[in-house]
């Protein structure tokens, strides 16, 4: 397994005109961001998707907790219209270790994929977008 840091909830996300965002599972608070209408437009080819390996792991891992919302958005599938909260932000950054389990990465074929990954003691199955070539998180699930 790589070791890597991942997304917690996006609790204090908001619309553009400030009402709440809708969320996404995302892993270490109990919140999350989901959207039909990602930022980026899904590339989904199939015959030319990247692997998702460790420098890939570390990469997401990297814009997950860097503390800045243009980091974040480099690395998750968000919609348009959220805003990101500077406790959002902190809460990612502070998250600590994750560990995805490069080994577990499943290419659906379809341009979606899920990888495992740990934090904190919990397992979690992170769903992956890609989008313009790269993977990026879509969502996060508690496993068993």
């Amino acid at each position: 397994m790589a070791g890597v840091c991942f997304l917690p909830s996006l609790t204090g996300c908001t619309n553009s005109d400030g009402a709440p965002s809708p969320a996404i599972p995302l892993e270490a608070s109990s919140t999350q961001a989901t959207s039909t209408q990602p930022t980026a437009a899904a590339s989904a080819t199939a015959t030319s998707a990247p692997t998702f390996g460790v420098v890939e792991a570390s990469a997401l891992a990297a814009g997950l907790t860097a503390g800045d919302t243009a980091a974040l958005e480099s690395v998750v599938v968000l919609p348009s219209d959220v805003n990101l909260s500077a406790d959002v932000l902190a809460a990612l950054q502070s998250m600590g270790l994750v560990v995805f389990d490069v080994a577990s990465f499943h290419d659906n074929g379809d341009g979606t994929a899920t990888v495992n990954a740990t934090a904190g003691g919990t397992t979690w199955v992170a769903n992956l977008l890609l989008v313009d070539g790269r993977w990026m998180l879509a969502a996060t699930e508690q496993s068993g």
